[in-house]
């Protein structure tokens, strides 16, 4: 089900206080800021996000910059003179849905197979979404990349 929710402060971490336990998407972090020095032409920024949970595409402006799915969890992106909205959208995995519902108890175990239960394992290892941080944007110069 889509949350109809307007952007609201939320502290890094993770969702389930928010969300619900059963939670399996995709949420919204935005921030907009302007550069406090002057950007040059060739400077990028490098977004750095921490720790996240499990992948994340980061819109610059309405912007595609790029999408990060595995340590670092970085992402390059030419910098410009602001206002400048970044937008983090995070994913989880659909292991909350798959472990809150019991529609797998439908069927015989014959039915479903071995696989289910030995993923069920896996699953409740993948539990968390959200984006933990710490975030971090740095401005990089040509001559230092």
């Amino acid at each position: 089900k889509a949350l109809a929710e307007a952007f609201a402060p939320m502290a890094p971490g993770p969702w389930a206080e928010r969300f619900g336990g059963d939670f399996s998407g995709e949420a919204c972090y935005k921030c907009t800021f302007t550069p406090d020095v002057p950007v040059r032409e060739g400077d990028f920024f490098l977004l750095t996000l921490g720790e996240v949970r499990y992948s994340a595409r980061v819109t610059v402006n309405g912007r595609e910059a790029g999408l990060t799915a595995m340590q670092p969890y970085q992402v390059r992106f030419p910098a410009e003179e602001g206002p400048i909205t970044v937008e983090i959208h995070v994913a989880n995995t659909p292991a909350n849905q798959i472990l809150a519902t019991d529609s797998f108890t439908r069927w015989p175990q014959a039915e479903i197979g071995t696989y289910h239960e030995k993923t069920l394992l896996f699953e409740k290892e993948s539990l968390d979404g959200g984006l933990y941080g710490p975030v971090a944007l740095t401005l990089l110069r040509p001559e230092e990349a």
